[in-house]
């Protein structure tokens, strides 16, 4: 899996500098751009389950699977749909940020750092709820430097909380043998 995590850091990074640098070009063709990161992530879910087994109980196949549908839908509206396509975007960034608060709730149940994670998504929720709300170019072009930030905090957080679980772990070991001396 270390080789998938440094492919995904790769592509990831990539496409939030692709994202910052052309952010124009992503606001002006939001159906694809959004579309095919939706298909991204769906297609990461539908390869990292069938690699745990499709069948279990948190499988996430079949979600992913009407996130592709979502996605295909998304491209395939006309130009002048502007505002379904900022609609639609918004409803899965929503949906989206619901499963990173549950990984969250579950790291902090476990007494593990996910501050950083839930503020992310925190924040990325309160813009989607005012894209929909009021889907202007104003919200969009917000959305899309958010993207940008999701796209390295996908993969950052990854590291970052790995690092903090290891020194914590070993922390508390030394702290536990401490005790038993």
């Amino acid at each position: 899996m270390k080789i998938w995590h440094l492919i995904k850091l790769i592509l990831y990074i990539t496409l939030g500098t692709l994202v910052f640098i052309f952010n124009e070009f992503c606001l002006e063709n939001v159906g694809y751009v959004v579309a095919t990161l939706m298909i991204l992530y769906a297609t990461e879910d539908i390869v990292l389950s069938i690699i745990d087994g499709i069948l279990k109980e948190e499988t996430k196949v079949f979600s992913a699977l009407i996130e592709i549908v979502l996605a295909i839908v998304m491209a395939v509206l006309p130009k002048d749909a502007f505002t379904s396509k900022l609609i639609m975007w918004a409803v899965w960034s929503i949906t989206r940020e619901s499963k990173e608060i549950t990984e969250c709730v579950l790291r902090f149940k476990e007494k593990k750092f996910a501050f950083l994670n839930l503020a992310e998504s925190l924040i990325i929720t309160y813009f989607s709820v005012t894209m929909i709300l009021n889907p202007t170019e104003h919200h969009a072009h917000t959305h899309v430097f958010l993207l940008g930030v999701e796209l390295y905090t996908n993969v950052l957080f990854y590291y970052f909380y790995g690092f903090l679980d290891k020194k914590f772990s070993h922390e508390e070991k030394d702290n536990n043998e401490v005790k038993e001396s």
